[in-house]
């Protein structure tokens, strides 16, 4: 994975984290909360992909060459 196509990624979960948070507010206990988060901040930290799927988020997007 590229740093380009790492950052996009990135970026969709943080979108995805913000979007369940706004959606569902405080409905999602705390701990919910800081689990979703974690998951940003471990994909940040793991610039690996260790599954490739016929169906994400990558394939709507133009390589970056």
């Amino acid at each position: 994975m590229t740093v380009p196509e790492h950052l996009l990624w990135a970026t969709a979960v943080i979108l995805a984290v913000l979007l369940l948070r706004r959606t569902l507010g405080r409905r999602i206990p705390a701990l919910g909360r800081y689990a979703l988060w974690l998951l940003v901040a471990i994909r940040l930290l793991v610039p690996v992909s260790f599954v490739s799927s016929p169906v994400s988020v990558m394939n709507a997007v133009e390589p970056v060459t």
